[in-house]
């Protein structure tokens, strides 16, 4: 879960809205997404608190998003794609 929250926050800074919900039923399959969505809102107050600013917008983006994400979501999951977008959980690199 901690992975995941990491880097659908790391996608949404880079890549945005789309990218994220074009994610998410591959994600869902591995974590609970209300669990990474707490996660995210958690991780964005910590950063708060220590006034990291980079890590607070950072998952104040996801967070702020999820609803509109969630929605996309939806929308892709019922569109067959010709590449399936997913995350490599095994790769060591960022």
């Amino acid at each position: 879960m901690w992975e995941a929250t990491v880097r659908l926050a790391a996608v949404m800074a880079k890549h945005g809205a789309d990218q994220v919900a074009s994610l998410l039923p591959s994600v869902q399959t591995r974590v609970n997404l209300d669990a990474v969505k707490e996660l995210g809102f958690l991780l964005f107050h910590e950063a708060e608190k220590k006034r990291d600013t980079k890590d607070a917008i950072l998952f104040n983006g996801l967070v702020s998003a999820w609803g509109d994400v969630n929605e996309q979501a939806r929308n892709h999951a019922g569109t067959p794609r010709a590449v399936q977008q997913a995350f490599d959980f095994d790769e060591d690199g960022d």
